[in-house]
């Protein structure tokens, strides 16, 4: 129930990111840990190495994984005197998973594009060895402020405070299992924190469910039918609700944090617009052989206007970037086709080689609450 109404898990669910997948394989990864390090069975070694594996495919932060696997100790059985001997068997059936989550690495070594992986690493994450290099600290200060916030902002301040009053309430009686949880949360944080260079509320969005398993367990704990229970569920439900209700019926007044309403609402990666525009060309195609020019060459134009419209044997889509240096190329199209427009998602007025006397704006969409608008424009004849 708690997943259901947490608004960080429904906004990235509904938008299907690659964020939210690597949710599950993480928390696929989680409980086969705790599976291996209790039964040390082959079986749940394999479906590890899936799990992570399959983590690994999606974002390169399905690596915590791995680097989480000691902390799965805290439930091993120090008690037992063959305790050696399962720690060998335990040590063996976690490098059979590490193996087999790095042979499910090795298959993105077969596309020409592989070397884009590193290249993208490298714009969000400091490397290892220049980690000293620059202000460290002032960047982990800065960054930590900033994971803060967006955490506090999506999975709310009462879902915190019922966080850490079952971490205070739980830790002694079941401490093993509450710093497992806890170093799953506090662990990549920190470390995401002290490295990270470009950041988003949903690098964040992995280390979030343990706390949701904290939270949850701490409300197991409650009486159901008291009166008091049922306030603590109701204060911890309300804003959460309340926040969901919004992302589901009207997002762009849901009281996301500043970074995702500039992604997702307000600025120009928003794709507000574009049912609006992909419906107009498609009534224009009907009778007549048509060109688009988008601004971009890859992500929201020119892809969801292909996406929708591929197929359509009278339109013919192609992305520039920067599109200011290819005026001739797209002046050209007139002669070739009935029609030719601009698709403008960056730009708010058409860049200096495109003078208001070679084109006219077909039609424009404001993106969310902001000052951004999609615009369309039509090249004169």
């Amino acid at each position: 129930l708690l997943y259901v109404i947490s608004p960080f898990f429904l906004f990235y669910d509904r938008l299907a990111l690659y964020d939210s997948l690597t949710n599950t394989f993480m928390i696929w990864a989680l409980l086969l840990q705790v599976i291996l390090v209790q039964t040390l069975r082959l079986d749940a070694a394999l479906l590890l190495g899936f799990a992570i594996g399959g983590g690994l495919l999606t974002k390169s932060s399905a690596g915590f994984a791995i680097y989480l696997l000691p902390v799965s100790l805290l439930l091993f059985d120090w008690r037992r005197s063959d305790r050696w001997r399962r720690m060998g068997v335990w040590v063996g059936l976690s490098l059979v998973a590490v193996f087999i989550a790095f042979l499910f690495e090795v298959i993105m070594k077969l596309s020409p594009y592989q070397h884009m992986v590193g290249l993208k690493t490298a714009r969000f994450i400091v490397p290892f060895q220049e980690f000293f290099v620059a202000d460290a600290w002032a960047r982990f200060h800065g960054n930590l402020g900033g994971l803060t916030n967006w955490l506090i902002a999506y999975f709310t301040w009462p879902w915190l405070i019922g966080v850490g009053v079952t971490l205070l309430t739980t830790l002694k009686l079941h401490w093993r299992k509450t710093l497992l949880l806890f170093g799953w949360f506090i662990g990549p944080f920190l470390i995401l924190a002290a490295f990270g260079l470009i950041l988003y509320p949903r690098f964040i969005l992995f280390m979030t469910f343990p706390l949701l398993i904290i939270l949850a367990f701490g409300l197991g704990q409650l009486e159901i039918r008291s009166i008091r229970s049922i306030v603590v569920y109701l204060l911890l439900a309300a804003y959460a609700a309340y926040f969901s209700f919004q992302i589901i019926f009207n997002p762009v007044f849901a009281p996301l944090p500043g970074a995702d309403r500039g992604q997702f609402i307000d600025d120009w990666p928003a794709g507000y617009g574009i049912n609006e525009i992909v419906a107009f060309l498609r009534q224009e195609t009907q009778n007549k052989k048509v060109f688009v020019a988008t601004e971009g060459t890859f992500g929201l134009t020119p892809y969801a206007l292909e996406i929708y419209l591929q197929g359509n044997p009278n339109i013919t889509i192609q992305g520039f970037w920067p599109i200011n240096d290819h005026p001739e190329e797209i002046f050209s199209k007139v002669g070739q086709f009935d029609e030719v427009y601009i698709l403008f998602k960056d730009s708010q007025n058409p860049p200096e080689r495109f003078p208001d006397r070679d084109i006219e704006l077909v039609s424009q969409y404001r993106k969310g609450k902001g000052n951004i608008f999609m615009k369309l424009y039509r090249l004169k004849r």
